[in-house]
């Protein structure tokens, strides 16, 4: 998600098509920084919306002020 969204990807839609189109490339990259392999596919734009909701369900207090 991060590489889509600095490349300019604004919804889930795009962030799911950015990762089709650069599947190959972002498993280099996860290999690379995590030293695993990866064999999962490219999670749907509801899946991303799914995910980082719940992330922003159980961030702390100390979280926000941070990223306010």
């Amino acid at each position: 998600m991060f590489t889509a969204t600095i490349s300019g990807c604004s919804s889930w839609y795009e962030i799911e098509d950015y990762a089709e189109e650069y599947k190959d490339d972002l498993v280099t990259l996860y290999g690379r920084i995590s030293g695993e392999s990866s064999s999962w596919g490219v999670p749907s734009h509801d899946t991303l919306n799914r995910a980082i909701s719940g992330l922003q369900a159980v961030c702390t207090g100390e979280w926000r002020r941070c990223g306010a």
